[in-house]
């Protein structure tokens, strides 16, 4: 039986023992003691602290668009492992996101707000609120602590007197009232600022105080430590203020007496608590305002502060201080309702009736694209943009990520929804191919402008997702092609176009499918599908009923180019003709007419005959062990299988200065010839198929007998053949019985493809 007692005992424990050492109660004299240790850590403003927050989840080298490396914020990806979605994908984003606050750091002051626009469900608010998790969790963290403080006042009954200003009362007797009892405290005052004690150091003695305590500082603080505008400039809320001041006067100036009445407490930013992280939705026009103190704080008041006027701020600015705020949907909201941020988002300064506040926060809004469009037709907006960093939030532009956002949101179904393989990535795979623009290649010579206006929007995709290049273009153009591609994907940035009558943004990803559109339609079909299973074909039958209205979607209303960009429909048919050709991939694996390690083992030994070949030196012979000269016939029969038999010579040249080439750009990279040369092993894959069509097509044909989807009778050979294909395309390549039977019906009616 399990002892009460003791469970509770050990709870209260471990809680006494958790508050103090998150030094969640200190004395001002304490916090002094901190305050000399770390004086750059205890007086960041809201930027520092955010980039601190992003520095301290650390950054990683991921694939971008094309392949290319881009730096990636670990806090985005729920560093902590509290089970929160990741933010996926828009490396872009938040990187430009940190150079905005890493220059508000330089700058020493916040004066801009950081307003995020995109479509509809681009994922705005998801990289706002990965932002505010990030700083909930570092909040917890000894490097993230944060302070503030409350104004602390008792009495005594038995002693007749009130403490603060009698001298003989118990007051006299203690260093601090920050640990009385709550039976001792008759009022406490917070600040709804959340200000940093930093502030009651006298603004004429806090140089003095600062250079004393970088002296003494490590290292790390004096490099990071700046004279920020806040610590500058900043200065206690008109009610602390009042109150410090008539503390002053009662005390004759003893400053020690006043810092009695100070009990520093550590805070955690929580978005659901609304504590240094408040989200205001356009609906709320008021985000400040005044109002008296509560009267039961003026009853346990000393008679002096009774007599005051106590004004304090409220609201949902108020309530972000020292963190984050963010105006969902910023321009739904009357211009007139955010006149007021032309000077709060430069000064940092709210002004209310009777009060002025400071606010130590970084702002954010987001809009929809649509609305940015109107806003910048609107006399205000050239007053608005210069407070204003446009940070551009566009779809996806890579399938693999829309693949891994659409697996993220399945998990939340019931765990007896089976996904067949391709059905996500062939979704993902036709949502972005309805975002992506023509190229236009404008101010390139000729031939590679002609180069990349033949690419195809599948091609596009493919270019795009994992730096795939076309097979049926030359070594020199892939190379020509790789060289655009960072220009390739800005080629629309600052591109405006018409669109039914009004003038907007046109970059790329900013029309298209978007994820929500997506995300409902998979739902809807994952609710109850044949057999328990969501396949590519019931996504691809799907897909037509969701463009079948172009009145719903803009997308749907944009003209096809000539290289079929914007044909939604035509898009289905590509997706269907890609799914047969990932199916013709399991299916030879299955099928293991050839291991799909032997295609590594054939180019890499093929390779080193290459170099041996052109630097004239040997190789070892697999066989003997000896040293021989390059297999002149060997490699021929790989150029045949690679279709590069007719100038040999120029095709192997190519090979080594495209490993060269890596090489330099990916010093500490290892070759891996798979991802190198992807087009050469799609094309080996592709010969071998080809070559051995036959082979393949009887162990589907047996395989069709075997699960009694077409007559026929097998012999004991070829039955145990048609069980372990089964057993392959079920096992590792994923497929449950549903999927499997429909991917060999479907594979086999179109057979004819590959003959």
């Amino acid at each position: 039986m399990v002892d009460i007692d003791a469970v509770l005992k050990d709870i209260a424990g471990r809680s006494v023992e958790r508050f103090a050492e998150a030094h969640a109660i200190l004395s001002f004299s304490q916090f002094l003691q901190h305050f000399l240790q770390r004086p750059y850590l205890l007086t960041r403003n809201a930027a520092q602290y955010m980039v601190d927050m992003m520095d301290y989840f650390g950054t990683e080298e991921v694939r971008g668009i094309g392949g290319a490396p881009i730096r990636r914020f670990k806090v985005f990806d729920d560093p902590l492992g509290k089970g929160e979605r990741p933010v996926i994908g828009h490396e872009e984003v938040h990187n430009r996101i940190y150079s905005d606050l890493r220059e508000f750091v330089e700058k020493r002051k916040i004066d801009r707000m950081i307003l995020l626009h995109g479509p509809n469900g681009s994922a705005k608010t998801t990289i706002v609120q990965g932002l505010m998790r990030g700083l909930e969790a570092y909040s917890e963290t000894e490097e993230g602590m944060l302070l503030r403080f409350n104004w602390i006042f008792s009495s005594t009954e038995d002693r007749g007197a009130r403490v603060g200003f009698d001298r003989d009362a118990l007051g006299e007797e203690l260093d601090t009232f920050a640990f009385l009892g709550p039976d001792d405290i008759s009022a406490k005052i917070p600040c709804e600022l959340n200000e940093n004690p930093v502030f009651l150091i006298p603004s004429a003695d806090r140089r003095r105080i600062f250079d004393a305590a970088l002296e003494t500082a490590p290292q790390s603080e004096k490099e990071r430590f700046v004279w920020t505008f806040m610590l500058k400039e900043g200065s206690l809320s008109p009610k602390s203020r009042k109150i410090y001041e008539a503390l002053m006067r009662a005390y004759k100036g003893d400053w020690l007496k006043v810092m009695r009445h100070v009990q520093v407490e550590r805070f955690f930013v929580s978005h659901r608590y609304r504590t240094a992280a408040v989200t205001i939705d356009p609906q709320r026009n008021i985000d400040a305002a005044t109002r008296a103190i509560a009267q039961p704080h003026m009853n346990g008041l000393p008679p002096l502060l009774t007599n005051e006027k106590l004004l304090e701020a409220e609201g949902d600015l108020v309530d972000a201080s020292r963190g984050i705020v963010d105006f969902s949907d910023f321009l739904k909201r009357p211009i007139e309702a955010n006149k007021y941020l032309l000077t709060t988002a430069e000064t940092g300064t709210v002004h209310l009736p009777g009060y002025s506040a400071t606010l130590d926060l970084v702002l954010f809004g987001t809009s929809n694209e649509n609305y940015l469009s109107a806003f910048r037709r609107e006399p205000l907006f050239s007053s608005f943009n210069a407070r204003l960093d446009l940070v551009r939030v566009p779809y996806l532009l890579r399938y693999s990520q829309e693949e891994e956002l659409y697996r993220m949101n399945l998990d939340l179904f019931s765990s007896r929804l089976t996904v067949a393989p391709h059905t996500l990535k062939l979704a993902a795979l036709w949502a972005v191919m309805t975002r992506l623009m023509q190229p236009t290649g404008t101010g390139l010579e000729d031939e590679t402008r002609e180069l990349l206006l033949s690419l195809s929007p599948l091609e596009k995709a493919k270019l795009y997702d994992h730096g795939e290049i076309p097979s049926r273009m030359s070594d020199a153009d892939r190379g020509r092609l790789l060289a655009q591609v960072g220009e390739l994907v800005h080629e629309y940035d600052s591109f405006e176009a018409e669109f039914e009558g009004i003038v907007d943004a046109a970059y790329e990803g900013r029309r298209g499918c978007s994820p929500r559109e997506m995300l409902t339609m998979i739902a809807e079909i994952a609710l109850d599908p044949p057999g328990g299973c969501l396949t590519p074909l019931l996504v691809l039958r799907t897909l037509p009923e969701l463009i079948k209205s172009p009145g719903l979607f803009q997308f749907l209303r944009l003209q096809p180019t000539r290289n079929g960009y914007h044909d939604c429909r035509a898009f289905i048919d590509e997706v269907r003709d890609e799914y047969l050709q990932l199916l013709r991939h399991d299916v030879e694996v299955a099928a293991e007419i050839v291991d799909e390690t032997e295609y590594q083992r054939l180019f890499e030994r093929y390779f080193h005959h290459v170099r041996a070949h052109k630097t004239r030196e040997k190789v070892v012979d697999e066989t003997t062990g000896e040293l021989v000269a390059p297999d002149e016939k060997f490699m021929r029969e790989v150029e045949e299988l690679l279709g590069a038999e007719a100038d040999a010579e120029e095709f192997r040249s190519d090979i080594l200065t495209k490993a060269a080439s890596f090489r330099l750009s990916h010093p500490d990279a290892s070759l891996v010839h798979e991802e190198v040369f992807r087009d050469l092993f799609t094309r080996l894959r592709a010969e071998t198929f080809r070559q051995r069509f036959g082979q393949i097509r009887r162990v589907v044909e047996d395989t069709l007998i075997h699960l009694d989807m077409v007559p026929g009778k097998l012999d004991a050979e070829h039955e145990a053949g048609a069980r372990r294909f089964v057993d392959r395309m079920t096992g590792p390549l994923g497929y449950d019985e549903t999927s499997l039977k429909e991917a060999l019906d479907f594979f086999w009616k179109n057979l004819h493809v590959f003959e």
